[in-house]
């Protein structure tokens, strides 16, 4: 499952089947989509009874979005998936870092493709492993160029707990 790629298959799903039934003349659903803000994060939701959620940021510097990390928690499952994209001209041999600042144990995300908006990387991890991060102000995303140098992007974690709990994490 990739996190940061669902609803927009979702939108182009539901866009495909409203011009199928608009060609005959009826009326297309309207797409059940919602969303809720805590702090600095996004909960997303899409879909009817079966609801699928991610908690989203969005990083964004001087010349648009640098970075946006995501983490959802599947129905039943112990694990979060949390899946980044990064800036394209990443090290894709050297997985992505999530953490709070002076880590020393990080969250890594292995790169699983590059496409023109940027490099995606995922990984799964313990939910509870990420609520220790919630009680903190901040975070990094550390990322190594294909130079060589080495970046650190900052993530708030603002409302991080309140997210993950409307996500069931806890």
């Amino acid at each position: 499952m990739r996190i940061l790629g669902f609803i927009a298959s979702a939108a182009i799903t539901l866009t495909a089947a409203s011009a199928a039934l608009a060609a005959q003349g009826q009326t297309p659903p309207k797409p059940s989509q919602t969303t809720e803000t805590f702090g600095a994060w996004t909960v997303r939701c899409v879909g009817g009874e079966q609801k699928t959620c991610e908690a989203v940021q969005v990083i964004n510097g001087q010349a648009g979005t640098i970075a946006e990390i995501a983490i959802a928690l599947p129905k039943g499952e112990t694990d979060a998936i949390i899946a980044s994209r990064a800036p394209l001209g990443v090290l894709i041999s050297e997985p992505m870092l999530f953490g709070e600042a002076d880590s020393t144990d990080p969250i890594a995300i292995n790169y699983v493709t590059c496409v023109s908006q940027g490099c995606l990387a995922q990984a799964k991890v313990p939910a509870e492993g990420l609520m220790s991060l919630a009680g903190k102000k901040t975070g990094n995303l550390t990322i190594k160029e294909r130079s060589g140098r080495t970046f650190r992007i900052t993530v708030s974690l603002e409302g991080l707990k309140d997210a993950l709990t409307r996500l069931g994490a806890v």
